[in-house]
C-alpha cells in the first residue's frame, strides 16, 4: 500500500488450487496482468460466453452470505476478499482474475498465499496515473450494536473492533488499528486467517455454507477453547482477519482510498452498505 501514484499490474501470472471454503468445490485461480485502467476483473473461464465481474460495489450478490459474492450476468464469483485484500496490499490496479468455478480458492484461510506468489513475480509500474477516492464526509451504517463507519483522511487507515464472549477471547473486545502510513499490511494482517465456531458449523452448513471448512483452512474453536494444533499466528488473530476482510471488501470501490474506516461488531453486509452509502 504504497503512496506510488502510478498504476501498477503483475509482471507475469500466478496460479492457485484449493476447494471453496462455502461450496468445498475444487478451483483453479489465475491471476494475470492487465492493460491499464482495466481495474480488477473476474473471469468465469468455466462458463462460455459469461461476461467478466468487474470487482466493483455495483456488482455485489447480497443474497449470498458469509462472504463477499459478485454477480453480472450468469456469471457468480464467490468469496473474493482475500484475493482481492492481497490486490490492494500489493497495490496491484490492474488484473483479470480467472477461475473455473464459482468460488476462489480459500488456500490457508488467509491472503498470504496469493500476495506472496504476487510478490515473487513482482509487480510493473504502469503508464498511468493509479485514481485515488477522497472523501468530504463522513459516512455511516448501523446501529450502536453493529456498525461501520469512514471519515476523511490523508492516507488509509483501517480500525476494527470485535467482542465475543468466549474463554478463548481475552479481552472478549479486541480492536486492532492498521495504518498504511507506518505499517505493513504484508506483515501484519496478511497471514490472519479466518476463524468460526463449531455452535454455528451445522446451522451453516445446513444453509449450503462452511462445505469445505477443515482445521487446515479455519481457526476453530468449541466451548471451551481453539481446536487447531497450530498456534495463533498473532494473539489477536481473529480481529486481524476481519481487518483483512474490510480490506478486501473496501477493493469494490474501484480505486485506492484516502479514508479512515472504522467498524463495531461488523461484517462484509454493513461494509457493503457502508460502500454504497459512500457512492450514493
Amino acid at each position: 500500500m504504497s503512496s506510488s501514484a502510478q498504476q501498477n499490474t503483475l509482471k507475469a501470472p500466478v496460479s492457485f488450487s484449493g476447494v471453496g471454503i462455502h461450496t468445498s468445490l475444487p478451483v483453479t485461480l489465475t491471476i494475470k496482468p492487465a492493460a491499464v485502467n482495466t481495474g480488477r476483473v473476474f473471469v468465469r473461464a468455466d462458463l462460455l460466453g459469461a461476461d467478466p465481474v468487474p470487482a466493483l460495489v455495483a456488482y455485489i450478490d447480497s443474497s449470498i452470505h458469509m462472504s463477499t459474492a459478485l454477480r453480472k450476468g450468469d456469471a457468480l464469483v464467490r468469496t473474493t476478499e482475500h484475493v482481492l485484500a492481497a490486490l490492494v496490499a500489493y497495490d496491484i490496479d490492474n488484473a483479470i482474475i480467472e477461475l473455473d468455478a464459482v468460488e476462489c480458492p480459500i488456500m490457508d484461510g488467509s491472503a498470504m498465499p496469493f500476495l506472496e506468489a504476487m510478490q515473487a513475480v513482482g509487480r510493473e509500474q504502469q503508464a498511468a496515473l493509479a485514481e485515488f477516492l477522497e472523501l468530504r464526509d463522513v459516512v455511516r451504517v448501523g446501529d450502536e450494536a453493529r456498525w461501520a463507519s469512514i471519515e476523511p483522511a490523508d492516507g488509509f487507515s483501517a480500525e476494527v473492533t470485535i467482542v465475543y464472549e468466549h474463554p478463548a477471547f481475552k479481552p472478549a473486545t479486541q480492536s486492532v488499528l492498521f495504518d498504511a502510513k507506518n505499517a505493513s499490511f504484508a506483515t501484519a494482517f496478511a497471514a490472519a486467517r479466518t476463524f468460526g465456531f463449531v455452535r454455528d458449523y451445522e446451522p451453516a452448513k445446513h444453509m449450503g455454507y462452511a462445505l469445505g471448512t477443515s482445521l487446515d483452512n479455519t481457526i476453530a474453536f468449541d466451548d471451551e477453547g481453539m481446536l487447531n494444533k497450530e498456534s495463533l499466528r498473532f494473539s489477536d488473530e481473529c480481529v486481524r482477519h476481519k481487518c483483512l476482510d474490510a480490506v478486501g471488501d473496501l477493493a469494490l470501490l474501484g480505486k485506492r482510498l484516502r479514508g479512515r474506516f472504522q467498524s463495531y461488531c461488523s461484517g462484509h453486509a454493513q461494509t457493503a452498505d457502508l460502500m454504497r452509502a459512500l457512492l450514493g
